[in-house]
């Protein structure tokens, strides 16, 4: 990925605090606003242990993520605690302790100008490894 445009992604996601979630599978669609932190090309999201999305996300690990500044696409997976990065804000607010932490890995990045029409797209290569 371009510098340039790893940046812009990085600098997009990091204010990113409330966000709204939508998924979809076997609960049908559900859109949640929850808590959110962006750190590098991963979105973090603590998503309710009793929430639909998460039996959505066992099948289809696809979903939308929207703020006021951009939309994203990308997949999901729940974080076992083992693997959860040292440092997320996130996992010391209170809601934390009856969630999961999701990483969201962005796959495209629609950024807004002024009004909902996406100013900007950027396509993300999923890594390898």
């Amino acid at each position: 990925m371009i510098d340039h445009l790893r940046r812009c992604v990085c600098a997009a996601l990091a204010p990113a605090q409330e966000i709204l979630l939508a998924t979809c599978c076997q609960a049908e669609l559900q859109v949640s606003r929850l808590p959110g932190e962006g750190r590098d090309l991963v979105l973090y999201l603590l998503v309710p242990r009793a929430s639909d999305h998460l039996f959505n996300l066992e099948r289809e690990p696809q979903v939308v993520v929207v703020t006021q500044a951009w939309e994203l696409r990308g997949l999901a997976r729940v974080l076992a605690p083992a693997s959860r990065p040292r440092g997320l804000a996130l996992c010391g607010r209170e809601e934390a302790q009856w969630s999961e932490l999701v990483a969201v890995q962005v796959q495209r990045l629609h950024l807004y100008a002024s009004g909902r029409r996406p100013a900007e797209t950027i396509d993300i290569e999923p890594t390898t490894g």
